[in-house]
């Protein structure tokens, strides 16, 4: 087994002990999440106490205690012993020892523990191996009213259909594989978030979501306001897909009346859902975040910033997007750059934005058929240049 190694990230360096786990390549999350958390502190402007449940090293916690200036306290927990004695050794490298209080428990029994008036997080950061679900219900007793809850998601698989009865189990919906699966996998993870949370008196609003290589994140603020669950509950609903021609309608409601055959061609449609069909994020606070992200000095600040400029650009326009490839294969036309595709659809009044989710992804208001013509106007065009 390898020695013990030092690890340098945003702030500060930890030491990572032999079998606890750290993974280098979500460092770009972190980035981003701490980005979020100081967005976030200077919206609620007040001391926060934060938790994170699932530590391994604790990186991501002390990050938030180094360089989120809002964090006054951090609660670091691991059921793992040996993680348990590397937070215990991070936090005495780092000289925190009066902020941070640090656990060797079961991550339910600790938000249990914190379920009670005066003791409740403003933050709470989940970021488990695989799926969270089994620990929301501890997080939302031990959230306080306006807190902030950060999710981490590796269960794409199951979430993008590759293991449709896991998904349906997991998250009570049906996925869809197809080329706009990862935006389904954030929409099942928001409406699956919205139904527990309205279970205990809160609402959700979406703050972040992204989904990059192979995990799932999302920032959500939880509000006890029945009039935010119930518009929560208006926002949950159903995508149809029609896989021979690549049509898509919504269908908001919980029983709603869902369309069999697509519109366009009259093929049997396949469904996904129930999912949330609201926006994923708030643009507002997304450019905050990406303009903090500028203002620091992280090694893929470039990158990061990019990313989640790309994401306040398509977090208003509507579900799901439009794969450029998918469709020239589909349709047997001419491959057309997105710039171009982005362009004509402007010019001719339409709403239209790149998607995080694909390199060749567009999101916009146009119909299919719009795109469809736009883009054989555009294979004409470069044909005739």
């Amino acid at each position: 087994m390898p020695d013990k190694y030092m690890v340098e990230e945003g702030k500060i360096s930890i030491v990572v002990f032999p079998g606890v786990f750290y993974n280098k390549f979500m460092e770009m999350s972190r980035d981003i999440s701490v980005s979020v958390l100081k967005v976030y502190s200077r919206l609620v402007n007040k001391k926060l106490r934060v938790c994170e449940p699932l530590a391994a090293t604790g990186i991501r916690g002390l990050r938030y205690l180094i360089e989120v200036d809002g964090v006054d306290r951090l609660c670091l927990n691991d059921i793992s012993r040996e993680s348990y004695i590397n937070i215990k050794e991070n936090v005495k490298m780092l000289g925190v020892e009066e902020k941070v209080e640090v656990f060797n428990m079961d991550a339910n029994i600790l938000l249990s523990n914190n379920s009670i008036k005066g003791k409740r997080f403003d933050v709470i950061d989940l970021d488990p191996f695989g799926s969270p679900v089994r620990y929301l219900w501890s997080a939302l007793k031990a959230i306080k009213n306006g807190g902030l809850l950060g999710i981490s998601h590796t269960d794409v698989a199951p979430l993008c259909g590759v293991h449709g009865k896991s998904c349906l189990r997991r998250y009570q919906s049906i996925p869809l594989k197809n080329e706009y699966c990862h935006e389904t996998a954030v929409r099942i993870i928001l409406g699956y978030l919205a139904r527990v949370s309205a279970t205990h008196g809160f609402g959700i609003e979406p703050l972040l979501s992204h989904a990059t290589r192979h995990y799932i994140r999302i920032f959500v603020r939880m509000h006890m306001k029945p009039q935010i669950i119930d518009e929560n509950l208006s926002n949950l609903g159903y995508i149809s897909h029609c896989k021979k021609c690549l049509w898509r309608t919504f269908t908001t409601g919980i029983i709603p009346n869902i369309p069999s055959n697509c519109s366009q061609c009259n093929s049997p449609l396949d469904h996904a859902g129930i999912l949330w069909l609201g926006p994923l994020g708030n643009s507002n606070f997304i450019k905050q975040v990406a303009d903090t992200i500028k203002k620091s000095n992280y090694k893929m600040a470039l990158h990061e910033e990019k990313l989640i400029n790309t994401l306040a650009e398509e977090v208003n326009l509507p579900p799901t997007y439009y794969q450029l490839d998918t469709i020239s294969e589909k349709y047997k036309l001419p491959s057309v750059s997105v710039t171009t595709i982005l362009e004509k659809l402007k010019s001719k009044g339409f709403k239209a934005a790149r998607t995080h989710f694909h390199p060749k992804g567009i999101k916009t208001n146009a119909s299919l058929l719009d795109i469809l013509k736009i883009m054989k106007e555009a294979s004409f065009d470069t044909l005739h240049d």
